[in-house]
């Protein structure tokens, strides 16, 4: 098959495989910054801020709202590996890593065991961009109950002190050194 089918071939039988694994969620988006557009590739960026800040929780102590980010982006990752098709030649493990992380983190930031994906990513960054814009009254409010049951007290103080997290700490990592393999494979290639 060396005439140009074969990845298409593969990447049909690898969303035929994806579709037997269940239900796949519904779509999430990273919100565009307040003043425009987006400059940057927010998965890959929340790829690279999930391996290190999870690897590195100490440098997130006393920075609730890099660290609410944090968990964003860690949200975001969890569907958007899912459903992305861009991410179909990451190893199936990679999203999986997310799925099993994900009650790690958002007991660590006191959100909802079943809270929505992207109500959580809004919250987050609302409560991030409030924090940065020295408004912590709309950070609290970002964070308030049903999504974060204890809150946005409770959450701050949580997102100020975030634990080290293994779970996630290795999801951010296996996500890193597969974009870094996908993108080497890309160069690679003729």
């Amino acid at each position: 098959m060396r005439d140009g089918r074969r990845p298409g071939l593969i990447a049909a039988v690898l969303l035929a495989l994806a579709a037997c694994g269940g239900p796949r969620p519904e779509p999430v988006t990273w919100p565009a910054p307040a003043g425009g557009a987006i400059t940057t590739d927010p998965a890959r960026q929340a790829i690279n801020g999930t391996a290190f800040g999870f690897a590195r929780p100490d440098t997130l102590a006393g920075r609730p709202a890099d660290a609410a980010e944090l968990l964003a982006q860690a949200e975001f990752l969890t569907v958007e590996l899912a459903t992305g098709p861009r991410w179909i030649p990451f190893a199936p493990s990679v999203q999986q890593a997310f799925v099993a992380a994900r009650p790690e983190w958002r007991a660590a930031g006191g959100i909802a065991p079943d809270a929505a994906p992207q109500a959580a990513i809004d919250a987050l960054l609302a409560a991030s961009v409030a924090l940065l814009a020295g408004n912590r009254a709309a950070a609290v409010a970002a964070l308030s109950p049903p999504l974060f049951p204890a809150g946005g007290e409770d959450a701050l103080r949580r997102l100020s002190a975030l634990p080290r997290l293994p779970l996630s700490a290795a999801a951010g990592s296996d996500a890193q050194a597969e974009m870094w393999r996908d993108q080497v494979q890309i160069e690679s290639d003729p």
